[in-house]
C-alpha cells in the first residue's frame, strides 16, 4: 500500500463521517508538522542542556505513542472496511496475514 492508497482510504473515511479518527489525525498532524518543521529550530540547544532535555524527550515520546495508537486504530478501520468488500471473509484475511507474517 503506498501513500496514494492511504490518502484515498483517509478521504473515504472522512466522507463516511469517521469523525473521531479525523480529529485524532488532525491533532497528530499538528504535532508531526511541529516535529518536522519547527522542533530543531526551536529546541536544538535543549539536547545539550540537561535541565531542558527531559521535557523535550517527553514530548517526543508522546508523539511516538500517539503515532503508534493511530497506526493501530487505522489498521482496525482498514480491516473493518476490507471486510465490507464483496467476497472478502475473515478467514481469507487471516490466511493472507499468515502468509505475509
Amino acid at each position: 500500500m503506498d501513500l496514494k492508497d492511504i490518502k484515498a482510504i483517509i478521504d473515504l473515511m472522512k466522507k463516511n463521517s469517521v469523525s473521531e479518527f479525523e480529529l485524532q489525525i488532525d491533532r497528530f498532524l499538528k504535532e508531526r508538522n511541529w516535529l518536522v518543521h519547527h522542533s530543531w529550530r526551536e529546541h536544538h540547544s535543549d539536547l545539550f542542556t540537561p535541565a531542558r532535555m527531559p521535557p523535550l524527550l517527553m514530548k517526543l515520546d508522546g508523539i511516538a505513542e500517539t503515532a503508534s495508537k493511530l497506526q493501530g486504530y487505522f489498521g482496525q478501520l482498514v480491516h473493518a472496511w476490507t471486510l465490507q468488500q464483496p467476497g472478502v471473509t475473515t478467514e481469507a484475511l487471516e490466511q493472507m496475514k499468515t502468509q505475509i507474517l
